[in-house]
């Protein structure tokens, strides 16, 4: 049996929304439970499959950049990979700001984007953008 967390994810799907899963996932009762909510399921068969489903490969290849998200999260993060939290609601908010650490980490601006580089900043680090809000 499927932890009741996975189960309500699979029940909460809305009408055209595509749910990417991998092999792993290939059961016809969660094609079932995906396709009754008008949801389109694209999940890779398994290889023991005797007919294989038809999946749309380009969409599924998407999958990647949320794994790796999740993976980064999970290494930058102790508490989101140990499940710290014990709250559903405390560990979503935890996930959404290290997510919005990492954003930034990522997104941290170049010298000269806040202001020209001719210009003297007087946030004090030089770039413009004000030092205590890296994260």
């Amino acid at each position: 049996m499927m932890h009741p967390c996975v189960v309500f994810c699979w029940t909460s799907c809305n009408p055209g929304q595509f749910v990417l899963a991998d092999k792993a996932y290939d059961a016809d009762w969660i094609r079932n439970m995906i396709w009754e909510q008008g949801a389109i399921d694209v999940i890779p068969s398994k290889s023991n499959r005797k007919i294989p489903k038809e999946f749309d490969a380009e969409l599924y290849k998407q999958r990647n950049h949320v794994e790796r998200c999740i993976g980064r999260l999970k290494a930058s993060f102790r508490r989101i990979a140990t499940r710290y939290e014990k709250t559903p609601t405390n560990f979503m908010a935890m996930i959404k700001l290290a997510a919005v650490r990492l954003w930034c980490r990522f997104m941290r601006p170049l010298p000269g984007f806040w202001c020209s580089p001719h210009q003297k900043s007087t946030w004090g680090d030089g770039a413009g953008f004000p030092s205590h809000l890296y994260l």
